[in-house]
């Protein structure tokens, strides 16, 4: 069986009215309407933990995860959370998020930030570290009683119902303030705005947890299908766990990050082509057994005979509505 991991398939959107004409995606309604509908996995990371067989461990320790797959294999036993580099833009009485891509921030760009927050932080227990351009992570000597939320949750909105809560809370909301105050001091960061680039305005944390279970010697191919279309796609967590699964087969993995990302930046434009990019795939992978998972709580189970379930009527697909 193919897994095919969607994030995004149904949006949500703010608003369906932005969606004024509809792609047709023949192949994915035929998908949606006779296959077998049942409970799946609510986010991104769950889906590729249950995937690799990795499971029991709430809430997800996704960064010690990824940073295993950006620092080529090194462990590191300390408790990692994401630190994803962010730009806050203020909009009227609040703070917005955005994060960066690979071209904002280029190799070298971390070193200065990463530089001043350790000196900064010193004697705190606390380490930044930054493997990959715009993957960081901050390390720690002990675990933190303190819940975050994922960078996708913020991205375009107010900061302020997301921040970090639980008996830690307040002291990790004085740490995102001291953090944008050093930040904001820095020359590189003036350096930036002087080229035209956006500032980095602090850090966001989220993905905390101890990396879990063994790192194997070798990966097998089979465990990092994970690809865009016809483009390898760059996704650590999926690289991560590859290298923590336990030993056996592990069926192959597809991921699809286009829509999910079109539905965070809500832009209904981008989400129809990625439909229609994944609607010209799908015919080929429905000639055998396929589970596509939104990753929002649903899973479809496919099988070529399900077909001639013809009573089941195609209908358009449907993006959802943002609470």
């Amino acid at each position: 069986m193919i897994r095919l991991l969607v994030p995004g398939l149904l949006g949500p959107f703010p608003r369906r009215a932005e969606f004024s004409e509809r792609p047709r995606l023949p192949a994915l309604e035929l998908l949606i309407a006779r296959s077998d509908r049942r409970p799946g996995p609510t986010s991104y990371a769950e889906a590729l933990f249950e995937h690799f067989g990795i499971t029991g461990r709430q809430p997800l320790p996704t960064a010690s995860v990824c940073h295993l797959a950006d620092s080529h294999g090194q462990a590191e036993s300390r408790y990692l959370l994401h630190a994803d580099p962010i730009h806050l833009r203020p909009d009227q009485d609040r703070l917005l998020a955005f994060d960066f891509d690979r071209e904002a921030l280029a190799p070298g760009t971390a070193g200065p930030f990463v530089e001043a927050f350790n000196h900064h932080f010193a004697d705190s227990g606390m380490e930044l570290l930054a493997p990959h351009p715009t993957r960081w992570y901050l390390a720690l000597t002990s675990e933190p009683r303190v819940r975050c939320h994922p960078l996708a949750d913020i991205l375009g909105r107010n900061i302020d119902p997301f921040l970090p809560n639980g008996a830690d809370g307040m002291q990790w909301r004085g740490l995102l303030n001291e953090v944008q105050m050093l930040f904001h001091s820095l020359p590189a960061n003036h350096e930036r705005e002087s080229r035209g680039l956006l500032p980095i305005s602090g850090l966001w944390f989220s993905g905390g947890g101890y990396l879990p279970g063994e790192v194997a010697a070798k990966v097998a191919p089979a465990a990092l299908r994970a690809i865009d279309g016809t483009r390898k796609v760059d996704c650590p967590l999926a690289a991560g766990l590859a290298r923590l699964a336990p030993s056996g087969a592990i069926e192959p993995l597809r991921i699809e990050h286009a829509a999910g990302r079109a539905a965070l930046d809500a832009n209904p434009g981008a989400w129809a082509e990625a439909l229609k990019a994944l609607d010209a795939q799908l015919p080929i992978l429905m000639r055998a057994a396929l589970r596509l998972d939104s990753c929002d709580g649903f899973s479809l189970h496919w099988s070529p005979g399900m077909r001639r379930r013809i009573w089941r009527r195609l209908r358009s697909v449907q993006p959802e509505r943002a609470e």
